[in-house]
């Protein structure tokens, strides 16, 4: 097979490897370069390919306004533009943009210190708002709290739904707020839940943020214990009177007496606090009991 003549700055070289070898190229250099190149490429983008000066190619050349370029950046700098704001607004472009939206991202100026942009004008309840905070502080509502609402509405819902995004009162009455479904019976909440099984809201409430991967026989078995499960928690510490002082519990009162825990909780165990006299709990806490 014959090599191609290639035409390099106004001088004919009889193949592409000639040329590499007389302007002192590495030709696999050349060859991505040349496969880079467009199918009917100009002579100024050949002359480029047999250059010195390292390129900064990244895929195939820039064309902008019927120009070539050697990378984006330099397409960029050309029309005074960063590298970044052309990248920036050539993401934002549809996938079957046209060449002149293309060239559009390169030739329109910068644009400083432009306005900010308010959120979508909003209707609450037959009001008009700028913005879902606006609405929001108007209702005396938590700005966050309303933007997390309707973000978390179904596709399609209807005004109704929307408005209520906007109630003061906390709709969260679930522990992972949705309803909730107790022996197969459905729940609006775990308020609802609690009243109907007669239980502590708070109580069932940190079991479940304690447990947030129960499952639902043991959600079921929480439920049916009742307040049994809240009364076997261990008590809290009894307060005990020692040589007139009182204090809040026997641990208290053993490192103010310089005594062991283990020691105290031995001989205390001996004897029956509420039928105790107060000599026979003193004498416990003597360092030379009789």
């Amino acid at each position: 097979m014959k090599a191609e003549e290639v035409t390099v700055k106004g001088v004919t070289y009889r193949s592409i490897s000639a040329a590499a070898e007389a302007l002192n190229v590495s030709l696999p250099t050349v060859l991505q370069r040349l496969n880079a190149l467009p199918r009917f490429p100009t002579p100024e983008q050949i002359d480029r390919c047999f250059s010195k000066k390292r390129m900064a190619y990244r895929g195939n050349f820039t064309v902008v306004e019927g120009r070539a370029y050697i990378s984006l950046k330099e397409a960029a700098a050309h029309y005074g533009l960063p590298g970044r704001t052309a990248q920036s607004r050539i993401r934002r472009l549809p996938k079957n943009h046209t060449p002149a939206q293309f060239d559009a991202c390169f030739t329109e100026p910068v644009r400083h210190n432009q306005p900010r942009k308010r959120g979508k004008g909003v209707t609450v309840r037959g009001q008009s708002f700028k913005s879902i905070s606006d609405a929001a502080r108007h209702f005396n509502v938590d700005p966050k709290k309303a933007q997390r609402r309707v973000r978390e509405l179904p596709k399609g819902h209807n005004q109704d739904a929307f408005d209520q995004c906007f109630d003061a009162a906390d709709r969260a009455n679930t522990a992972q707020g949705k309803p909730l479904i107790i022996a197969g019976t459905a729940y609006t909440g775990l308020m609802d839940a609690c009243r109907a099984y007669k239980i502590d809201y708070s109580f069932i409430k940190k079991r479940l943020q304690r447990n947030p991967r129960l499952r639902q026989a043991e959600i079921d078995a929480l439920f049916a214990a009742g307040n049994a499960s809240k009364d076997n928690r261990p008590t809290a510490p009894k307060a005990i009177t020692v040589y007139g002082v009182l204090y809040r519990s026997i641990r208290k009162a053993s490192e103010a007496h310089g005594l062991g825990k283990s020691t105290i909780n031995a001989r205390v165990k001996k004897l029956n606090l509420e039928t105790a006299t107060a000599d026979e709990i003193n004498a416990c806490f003597s360092k030379d009991p009789a």
